[in-house]
């Protein structure tokens, strides 16, 4: 009790703070998760540069005003001009969202890149500023299995194991394959392997890219799902805005600005990302194991088919399920038809 006060009061100052600055007339400020040193922390000054000096913003990491819990009604009280959020965190201001954490609906990075600027991306941002917000962007993260247990390349190679998993849509899959599942922070994962509390994980490639991770002490290190090839996990963070800041508060230049730049950023992520991966696959993990192309599109078709019940019950349920059977469908058209690409090489 006196630890939550405390941590909102933290929280509750932090916030004041972001409001003399908005008082003082200093520049605006875009809100990302993590560390200066980290994806975002690096990406955030690309987004910024990336906008020919049209964009005068400022990049926060959200731990300043006390996490991403406060960064809705930060962006609401105009704290923050922009903020980037996971797509769990964004699908709680916009629930449509949610397609896009469905386990296997993106195939890779450049796929997701294709699918939100196609229509369906135009739809979900019109869902949006139906809600008040308006989609900046999306940068894609990547994240694949880790295991001390033997390899986790094929549906029933999950059997009885003990697979941390954050998300609950990929929960919720993991456990249709007969798996248990379990939450705790990535940080903690080495400590928990040893003492038997889990023998998997599904991480992202920055928690993957932790040498921790694969150290012999943790045991975690006895196979890696390659996420070269036909990653596990591929899901946005989204960068939002509020839609009357986006119509009434900026000009036709800095919107434009604005839009330049998260395509930027997006390009930027995804190379980001292709040379942790190179880098984690090559360097930090002992045993590498590909999903064999029949075994992913099996696995593929076969979670398609459930999507109903491991969206789970959501705001907008019937949406997002119609959402994603327009996304796959688009997924199908394009593979092999050279639509969906990096717009530059890394």
């Amino acid at each position: 009790m006196v630890l939550g006060w405390v941590f909102r009061l933290s929280a509750g100052l932090a916030m004041l703070c972001l409001a003399g600055t908005a008082a003082a007339g200093e520049r605006p400020l875009l809100g990302y998760p993590g560390s200066p040193e980290q994806f975002w922390g690096r990406l955030g000054q690309v987004f910024v540069e990336s906008g020919g000096g049209a964009i005068d913003l400022d990049p926060v990491p959200l731990a300043y005003i006390g996490g991403d819990h406060f960064a809705l009604t930060a962006l609401e009280k105009e704290h923050l001009a922009l903020v980037v959020l996971d797509i769990t965190r964004a699908a709680v201001a916009v629930p449509e969202l949610a397609v896009l954490a469905l386990p296997l609906l993106v195939r890779d990075v450049e796929h997701g890149q294709a699918l939100v600027r196609s229509g369906l991306g135009e739809e979900l941002d019109a869902l949006a500023q139906a809600r008040g917000f308006k989609v900046v962007g999306y940068v894609w993260r990547v994240g694949t299995f880790v295991s001390n247990k033997g390899c986790l390349t094929t549906r029933g190679d999950f059997a009885k194991r003990r697979i941390l998993a954050g998300s609950p849509p990929y929960q919720r899959m993991l456990q249709m394959f007969g798996a248990e599942t379990v939450t705790f922070g990535a940080a903690a994962f080495a400590q928990a392997t040893a003492k038997g509390v889990a023998d998997s994980g599904l991480f992202s490639l920055e928690a993957l890219g932790d040498p921790s991770m694969a150290t012999p002490y943790g045991k975690a290190s006895d196979c890696l799902t390659n996420p070269m090839s036909r990653p596990i996990m591929v899901v946005p963070d989204v960068i939002l805005a509020r839609r009357d800041y986006w119509e009434n508060r900026l000009g036709d230049d800095e919107r434009e600005a604005l839009r330049r730049a998260a395509e930027v950023v997006a390009d930027e992520g995804r190379c980001m990302l292709e040379e942790t991966m190179e880098d984690i696959v090559n360097n930090l993990y002992r045993r590498v194991e590909e999903i064999s192309p029949e075994d992913y599109e099996a696995w593929r078709s076969w979670v398609r088919k459930r999507y109903a019940d491991l969206i789970g019950d959501i705001p907008a349920r019937e949406k997002v399920l119609k959402l994603a059977q327009e996304a796959f469908d688009f997924s199908e058209e394009t593979v092999g038809e050279g639509t969906v690409g990096p717009d530059r090489d890394c």
